[in-house]
């Protein structure tokens, strides 16, 4: 859990390092259910692509806080992140919750998927709440 909470530290918007830093050079990062226009990115560089281009639609005031840390299993973690802001050009607000499933091996995430939804998070990994 330690290595998700240092990822999500304050003020890690614009500088991906950190968040960078939990995931595995092999990483496998599929935000296509929440991020619009994204595609499946896989190792590093792909994922701060993904990142600088999530992150350059919106004004300064854009915030990604992770709000909980459950673990479901000894190496699989479920991620409560809270995205707000204001969008660049058309000034629309979002304020919202994604649920994020990080699998680990060897103290990295190789896998990571984003969702709207909290129980089809739950359902990628075979858990109901």
């Amino acid at each position: 859990m330690e290595v998700v909470r240092r990822a999500f530290a304050p003020g890690q918007e614009g500088d991906f390092e950190g968040y960078i830093s939990a995931l595995d050079p092999e990483i496998e990062w599929d935000g296509t259910r929440a991020v619009p226009d994204t595609t499946v990115a896989h190792g590093h560089e792909a994922v701060r692509s993904t990142c600088r281009r999530w992150f350059g639609a919106w004004e300064d005031d854009f915030e990604v806080q992770a709000e909980e840390i459950v673990e479901l299993a000894p190496d699989i973690l479920l991620v409560v992140v809270r995205d707000s802001g204001t969008a660049k050009g058309t000034g629309i607000t979002i304020d919202r919750r994604n649920f994020q499933i990080w699998e680990f091996r060897d103290g990295l995430a190789v896998r990571l998927r984003v969702f709207l939804d909290r129980d089809e998070a739950l359902e990628a990994v075979g858990l109901r709440e």
